[in-house]
């Protein structure tokens, strides 16, 4: 599956599950088409996915299955940005973050493949909508999760000899010495 398609079903799966058993209709993609769903209710949005953490990936070498294989290996980091629309919602955002060491939901967040992190607090970004102030909230949310490349077959290692010749030239003011060993 995709990395992002991924990452958003896994954050509706878990912020349904934090939040008491919410709804599909209560935990939404953000910026679909379509009426807005009565209030109170989740929007979520994936931002800089795929943020490398480290500066290279690593290489996983196996030679268990017959002919050498190697496949890149690295862990990434993205933004889930939570907005819930009713003031309910800044409770649902709260319960998102502390029932985070429940063995529940690191059931979900492992099945669904990343682990969550967040240090940022619940912002108060109401709005007026129409003539009414609408409660809204937000939190970010940071992701952690492992990308990997598929298998490829190298190609075997070839052992050969190498040898060498040094000439040295009369009147060379810095010889090269190369001591050898064989064994």
């Amino acid at each position: 599956m995709a990395v992002l398609p991924a990452l958003q079903q896994g954050v509706i799966d878990w912020l349904k599950l934090a939040g008491g058993g919410l709804t599909n209709a209560q935990v939404i993609l953000a910026n679909e088409k379509g009426m807005r769903p009565p209030i109170p209710y989740l929007t979520v949005n994936i931002q800089a996915a795929d943020q490398n953490r480290h500066i290279r990936d690593e290489a996983v070498r196996d030679i268990a299955a017959g002919a050498p294989t190697v496949k890149q290996r690295g862990t990434r980091r993205a933004v889930a940005f939570v907005q819930g629309f009713g003031d309910l919602t800044h409770e649902w955002l709260s319960l998102a973050q502390a029932t985070l060491p429940q063995p529940a939901i690191q059931a979900q967040l492992d099945l669904s493949g990343f682990s969550v992190l967040t240090n940022e607090p619940i912002l108060d970004v109401s709005s007026l909508v129409d003539t009414e102030i609408e409660g809204r909230y937000a939190r970010d949310f940071t992701l952690n999760y492992l990308v990997e490349t598929d298998p490829e077959t190298q190609v075997e290692w070839l052992v050969g000899e190498l040898g060498m010749t040094l000439i040295k030239f009369d009147g060379d003011p810095d010889p090269l010495v190369v001591p050898m060993t064989t064994e």
